[in-house]
């Protein structure tokens, strides 16, 4: 999402007046956030605060975002989007579906939740199926970077739904600023993406080809960041201090501020679960631990913890199998003694069935705003998405 940001930023001054080189100032007096940015705080903010499922408030968030600071770029018909008294989807393919989705990226744990939430942030506006095409290929190049995948196995990935032979010298001669549209420069940001060697350099082959560089930037400077991991802090603190000041419940520095504990979160291992780390956690600070009964999906009596809470979040990882001597079966002693270990024979969690023989323990400080969290969903929801709940609730 930074990356996205950044991107934006820097394009900002070449998007209407294309440089064609990568010598140019990355930052001038001139550069500014643009619609690109807004959207993408907007998206940020709708994943933060768990909204994704909820087309109403998706909506009002956009709305809100876009109204606020009205002057940013739209496009005319976002425009009247923005302004209509009962907002629907226009059938769009517009490259804003992929501009702003980064950050669906960085709340999702899966495949599944990166495509559910892509589609959820896209269809409200851009519902042509190439602009939830292109929402959706973006947000999956970014998750994949997170994750460590390699810019082949991207490559490979993103071909399967755009032909990204492109000839880099050829692309700075003849493309220009002519088709704001995901099939127009989502592949060519990925292109960007997959011959640059930093972040840096992805930026400034965005901006060199020219067109509407500003959002190919922003799209390739979010999956950039994904990949390279970092990003020169003066980079960042002279880019992000040009985002707007707060206003009417829309704050950057907020929204940024949670990204940052979310990426951190993220970027911290999960504790592999044995006897020596079981016995080291401190069962007070446990905030929600899911348990599968033996013989559920997956190896038999998978455990995960999540303990602690803002900044301080652990998670711990493992198996009632990695508690029993090789030959011998999980039985229900077993599984009881972890119970009783993990403290769940008490009354200080409350217990959520999510199906498949899974269960979810809760402390009851939480339960409450669980149930709010989660009332819509079904339990094949509850068991996909339980992970960036608890993590929004210690938040």
């Amino acid at each position: 999402m930074i990356g996205a940001l950044i991107g934006d930023i820097v394009g900002s001054v070449y998007e209407f007046d294309n440089i064609k080189t990568k010598n140019f100032l990355l930052l001038s007096p001139n550069s500014h956030f643009t619609d690109d940015s807004v959207m993408t705080l907007a998206v940020a903010e709708i994943m933060q605060k768990g909204y994704v499922s909820n087309g109403k408030k998706i909506v009002n968030t956009f709305r809100k975002w876009g109204r606020n600071f009205i002057n940013a770029g739209y496009g005319e018909l976002f425009i009247h989007w923005l302004l209509s008294d009962n907002p629907q989807p226009y059938g769009s393919y517009g490259n804003g579906a992929a501009m702003r989705v980064s950050p669906v990226a960085w709340y999702a744990d899966s495949v599944g939740e990166v495509k559910e939430y892509a589609r959820a942030v896209t269809q409200v506006t851009h519902n042509h199926p190439e602009g939830l095409k292109g929402a959706e290929v973006t947000a999956m190049c970014v998750y994949y970077a997170r994750i460590g995948r390699s810019k082949e196995f991207i490559r490979k990935y993103a071909e399967q739904y755009y032909d990204l032979n492109f000839d880099y010298e050829q692309l700075r001669k003849n493309y220009f600023h002519v088709e704001e549209s995901c099939q127009n420069t989502v592949p060519v940001a990925i292109y960007c993406f997959l011959i640059s060697d930093s972040f840096e350099d992805c930026l400034r082959s965005a901006v060199s080809i020219g067109g509407d560089c500003d959002t190919t930037s922003a799209i390739a400077g979010a999956i950039s960041e994904a990949y390279y991991k970092k990003i020169n802090r003066e980079l960042i603190v002279s880019a992000l201090s040009r985002l707007p000041a707060a206003k009417n419940g829309c704050d950057a520095q907020e929204v940024i501020y949670n990204y940052a504990s979310r990426k951190k979160f993220l970027c911290k291992p999960a504790i592999k679960l044995n006897y020596d780390t079981l016995s080291g956690i401190d069962i007070s600070k446990i905030n929600a631990i899911k348990l599968a009964q033996p013989g559920a999906m997956g190896e038999p009596g998978e455990i995960y913890i999540i303990s602690g809470k803002g900044e301080n979040v652990f998670k711990y990882h493992g198996n009632i199998c990695n508690f029993i001597k090789k030959g011998e079966s999980v039985d229900q002693k077993l599984y009881n003694k972890i119970k009783e270990r993990l403290g769940l024979m008490s009354l200080s969690f409350v217990e959520v069935y999510m199906g498949y023989g899974n269960f979810l323990y809760i402390r009851k400080n939480l339960s409450y705003e669980f149930n709010e969290a989660t009332k819509d969903m079904d339990l094949s929801q509850i068991y996909t998405h339980y992970r960036g709940i608890i993590w929004r609730l210690l938040q």
